[in-house]
């Protein structure tokens, strides 16, 4: 293969509706993208079968690079207009065949996910759109913070909701000495005013003024389909 033009996705996984390939040897799962064909190629071998879907970049309408909740695995999520190429592989040339996964679902489901490491997805995608205006355009990356971000412990989650419960506890007890505080206030005020009411009237009869109260506001059978 050339390699100006072609070059490899490291890819782990392939998933298409419910048809799921695994990388677990070598040979098993080969993702590529051909610039010269402008195309992605999803290549499956099963036993001594050999199979590949092609994916038009012009098929392609959208293209986002979403980061695990382990902050170290990712998938690229490809959305397409229309389904890909079936091949196989015969006698060293590829033969035009139908739909070899199971069901047929590749011709339906039009959702394409790619699971591999974040930081290999990341760059090969970058280089990949890099070279294609279209792709360019169509391809959405996380930001930063999310590709370094890790995982929160348990060890500090627990922490943070002790620190969030000491906080509670904390406001909770200064709003109450402030409301107690305010209370006795107005305590005084009220009796001070009723000594003064008493002093400037001795004839004429005073009426109580009720003062408000106070309130705390504590918020894929092989080998074929495969």
């Amino acid at each position: 293969m050339n390699q100006n033009t072609t070059g490899l996705i490291t890819a782990t996984a392939v998933t298409v509706g419910s048809w799921h390939r695994m990388k677990i040897s070598q040979q098993d799962l080969m993702c590529y993208y051909k610039l010269n064909e402008r195309a992605f190629s999803w290549h499956i071998r099963d036993s001594n079968y050999h199979f590949k879907m092609m994916i038009s970049f012009d098929s392609i309408a959208s293209i986002e690079l979403n980061v695990l909740d382990d902050h170290i695995s990712a998938q690229i999520d490809m959305d397409l207009v229309e389904a890909p190429i079936f091949f196989m592989e015969n006698n060293s040339s590829w033969v035009q065949c139908s739909d070899f996964t199971e069901g047929m679902q590749a011709s339906v489901v039009l959702h394409h996910t790619v699971r591999g490491l974040a930081a290999d997805l990341r760059q090969e995608l970058l280089a990949i759109a890099g070279m294609d205006e279209r792709l360019c355009q169509l391809t959405r990356f996380p930001t930063a913070v999310d590709m370094m971000m890790p995982p929160p412990s348990s060890t500090s989650m627990h922490h943070h909701h002790h620190a969030v419960a000491a906080a509670a506890a904390a406001a909770a007890a200064a709003a109450s000495v402030a409301a107690a505080s305010s209370h006795q206030s107005m305590e005084q005020a009220f009796m001070m005013q009723q000594q003064q009411q008493q002093q400037e009237s001795h004839q004429q009869n005073w009426r109580h003024q009720s003062l408000p109260l106070s309130s705390a506001r504590d918020y894929w059978i092989p080998p074929y389909p495969i």
